[in-house]
């Protein structure tokens, strides 16, 4: 029987003056090596996470095998390990371990791939150890330090495909713009479209040197008709990632001087 039982918050206040680039703010997604064609044999570190494989095309199928040192979850390390991800599809379709890797020292490719591109790079996320958990919501208190004031909250769930398998889904992605695509407010994840946007006959959304709160609390409801896709299961390896960019998407955000995240959730009692 599971059931829930306690509800939870994380929260961090997190300055951005002169930071230009997007931000990790929970987790990682980050490519080591793009469009590779064959054995990967490049030293690189694993800081502990998982590692991801993104297949662009491929014939054929078989073994890409990872080698170095992983890590279990009382950092007691394995030297000379291996681990098989048996690759069997194509179209963008991503992989990742079941272990965690301090260090990769090769990736070779099994023979039954006759040709393959792909991409391959470190994956860590939010799973409370493995456990079952609802993220509700969030609030944002946002200080803007001018009007062109540019910001996205992504929260991206890895969510379990199977044998390895696994996609990124939106479970939220609003962003305030501030100007370049019609002065919208805009959410992008519900439909795939704008469907929550908001254009205002203001000229400024965000006035200079002020601080707004932006909050969302009707996951439970929405997501409750919808797959409750925002029900996570870290027993199976699935998680959540809290990314942070600018308007366009995977852009760098501007004038936005800090801002105290507060990220609500419910853990579940496996029983």
């Amino acid at each position: 029987m599971s059931h829930i039982t306690n509800l939870n918050s994380w929260e961090t206040t997190l300055p951005l003056n002169g930071i230009s680039a997007n931000i990790h703010l929970i987790g990682q997604y980050n490519n080591q090596v793009t469009g590779q064609t064959s054995a990967y044999g490049t030293d690189f570190t694993g800081l502990g996470a998982k590692i991801f494989v993104k297949i662009n095309s491929l014939s054929g199928s078989g073994n890409i095998t990872i080698t170095g040192t992983s890590v279990n979850s009382n950092g007691i390390k394995t030297t000379n390990d291996t681990e098989n991800i048996y690759i069997d599809t194509a179209g963008g379709q991503r992989y990742k371990s079941d272990k965690n890797w301090i260090e990769v020292t090769n990736v070779s490719i099994g023979a039954g791939i006759s040709s393959i591109n792909y991409d391959i790079g470190r994956i860590s996320y939010m799973s409370h150890n493995n456990r079952k958990f609802e993220w509700l919501g969030y609030s944002m208190d946002v200080f803007a330090n001018n009007s062109n004031a540019d910001l996205t909250i992504r929260v991206i769930k890895v969510k379990n495909e199977g044998n390895k398998k696994f996609s990124l889904l939106d479970l939220e992605s609003y962003s305030i713009d501030s100007g370049a695509s019609g002065n919208q407010i805009i959410d992008n994840i519900r439909t795939g479209a704008d469907d929550r946007s908001y254009n205002p006959i203001v000229s400024q959304i965000l006035p200079g040197n002020r601080t707004y709160e932006i909050k969302q609390f009707d996951m439970h409801e929405y997501w409750l008709n919808h797959n409750q896709e925002n029900i996570v299961n870290g027993h199976d390896g699935e998680g959540i990632l809290l990314k942070l960019e600018g308007y366009p998407l995977d852009t760098n955000f501007n004038n936005i001087g800090f801002l105290t995240i507060y990220f609500l959730y419910k853990m579940f009692n496996e029983l």
